[in-house]
């Protein structure tokens, strides 16, 4: 088995592993995605790979962003016929995104590509962690990684069981926290592998920062978002809360609600706008994957999506039938996934409060170039303000002292939220005396000194994994014996400040428990690795050039030989 790492190297997006057996006549890609924001994307999301995608068997999705799924349809376009693998929740998610990108974007493909995808989930009805064979003595397993819906690493092993058999473990991205530590209000843990792999590939977004406890704090994330609520009751403004629709809205709905039920009434005269035409199409998947549950072959059963934390945080019992039963009430209250209003009858005071708080997504809409009546929460798409609602709500009220627009999550600096964000703290006396401007999606243009609004941040958001995170992930422990998550690990899917900083971090934990890794830091995109036993990971083109330098000098040696021999 051999594997070449196409993408994301020294880069975040653009996620596409290709693996292969020519002996086997196995071809295969693990994600196969857009890139976004970097300097590169133009000519990666054209979609020209160094293989034909007709000798493709299939693909391995971890998880549904686009910067992993975003070129699966173009795959089709140029003839791929295979079954995508991955979760279902993955599937429904993916398909809402690539339609909506074509809506949005321009890629290399059309709707009619999209419906040409085959899903497939191996194991819908087994539990996490089983071996699922694809083909004759190869197999994947899927792992929960916590960090959106549907999203798992996935182990890929080959050769028949036993110890002969080899494996590499992917990551996909790993969502923060741990079991019984968890920072997000709805999603379960990253589960942990019970076996080493033979090798690992590991993302590193976040691999060089190590996040304070404030920024884990499921506390000071709601303490800020009430101090904005607050500030928005008494300056009869406008809170602005620009989202990503897939995970990020549903985490900051479920705080609103949280915030509202345990106030009591505090913010009765707040009016709540949900106005994101996506998350309002993948509500509902989010709502059915809360209730999926898995069953172990130890008899237990478990949610498959939803987090302790969730029934903690409402004082509901997760092992009981009926606080399961109310806690589902809440979720479909939560995310608009039905007309039913049940009140809750269990768990804590604000379990108990549980009530819907936002309008109609067309009574959003219809406000969006009317007039809002009183102090009003908006929570809509685009997450970095780059196209959506937000364009509009932005248009109209950038320039109103009253108005608060608080980005929930990472924003470039050249994009919308990221420029918004670069005055932030800057005082509006200042901001008079800037000669700049900055131009919206719906090429509305704004000059810097008509900006009145407050611009901040409410930290706590992020589905990645921070460095400590990621090390728990590949250093773990079971019954006080630590292991590696892998021999040797590749690092990835980062920039390379991000890549040095956690290899040199792995390689100290590792040390710190008694274990040795090699880590490689792949930068060339036409490199293959081998990854059979005894291989030590070969660089087979600097192997293949070293023999060939070696047969040339045999060459000359031999006819030296000859020409004495004369």
């Amino acid at each position: 088995m051999e594997v070449r790492f196409l993408g994301p190297l020294g880069v975040v997006t653009g996620s596409c592993t290709w693996m292969r057996d020519l002996n086997r006549n196995w071809s295969f890609l693990v994600d196969c995605g857009i890139q976004q924001g970097e300097p590169t994307q133009d000519a990666w999301n054209e979609a020209d790979w160094p293989f034909d995608p007709k000798d493709i068997r299939f693909v391995v999705l971890t998880h549904a962003h686009m910067d992993h799924s975003g070129l699966i349809p173009a795959l089709y376009r140029k003839g791929f016929t295979g079954p995508i693998y991955c979760t279902k929740e993955t599937q429904l998610l993916a398909t809402e995104l690539l339609k909506d990108a074509i809506r949005h974007s321009t890629l290399p493909y059309s709707a009619e590509h999209i419906d040409l995808i085959r899903w497939k989930e191996p194991g819908a009805d087994k539990a996490f962690g089983l071996h699922l064979p694809v083909d004759t003595d190869l197999f994947l397993q899927f792992l929960r990684t916590g960090h959106i819906v549907g999203a798992v690493s996935v182990v890929v092993s080959w050769g028949a069981p036993g110890q002969g058999q080899r494996s590499i473990h992917f990551s996909g991205d790993i969502g923060p926290g741990q079991e019984n530590h968890e920072t997000l209000p709805l999603t379960r843990f990253p589960m942990q592998t019970s076996i080493p792999s033979n090798y690992a590939v590991v993302e590193s977004t976040y691999g060089a920062v190590v996040r304070n406890p404030l920024q884990h704090s499921e506390d000071q994330r709601r303490w800020s978002l009430r101090q904005l609520l607050d500030e928005t009751l008494e300056s009869n403004g406008t809170l602005i809360l620009p989202a990503f629709s897939i995970a990020r809205t549903q985490d900051l709905m479920f705080d609103l609600h949280w915030l509202v039920a345990e106030a009591n009434g505090q913010y009765d005269r707040l009016t709540f706008l949900f106005d994101s035409p996506l998350a309002s199409k993948v509500n509902p998947v989010f709502a059915e994957a809360f209730a999926r549950t898995d069953r172990s072959h130890k008899g237990k059963v478990r949610p498959r999506w939803l987090g302790k934390q969730f029934y903690r945080s409402l004082g509901l019992d997760d092992k009981d039938p009926q606080d399961i039963t109310e806690g589902q009430n809440i979720i479909s209250m939560t995310l608009n996934a039905t007309d039913r209003l049940a009140s809750v009858s269990r768990g804590n005071h604000i379990a108990r409060n549980w009530r819907p708080i936002f309008s109609s997504a067309s009574e959003a809409k219809r406000l969006r170039k009317g007039t809002l009546n009183g102090p009003t929460v908006i929570v809509t798409s685009s997450g970095t303000c780059e196209g959506g609602p937000v364009v509009q709500w932005l248009s109209g009220l950038l320039k109103t002292a009253t108005t608060t627009v608080a980005m929930t999550g990472y924003c470039a600096a050249k994009t919308v939220g990221g420029q918004l964000f670069a005055i932030a703290h800057v005082p509006l006396s200042e901001r008079l005396r800037d000669t700049g401007f900055m131009t919206l999606a719906n090429q509305t243009s704004i000059e810097i000194a008509d900006i009145r609004a407050k611009i901040c941040k409410i930290n706590g958001y992020s589905a990645h994994a921070d460095q400590n995170d990621l090390l728990t992930w590949l250093v773990w422990e079971r019954g006080g014996k630590f292991n590696l998550v892998g021999h040797e690990v590749f690092v990835q899917h980062g920039e390379d400040r991000q890549r040095q900083s956690l290899a040199v971090a792995l390689t100290e934990r590792a040390k710190s428990k008694g274990l040795t890794v090699q880590t490689h830091l792949p930068e060339d995109a036409l490199q293959w690795w081998s990854l059979e036993e005894k291989s030590n990971v070969i660089d087979l083109e600097a192997e293949r050039a070293r023999i060939e330098t070696e047969i040339q000098l045999l060459q000359t040696q031999l006819l030296d030989m000859r020409k004495r021999a004369n």
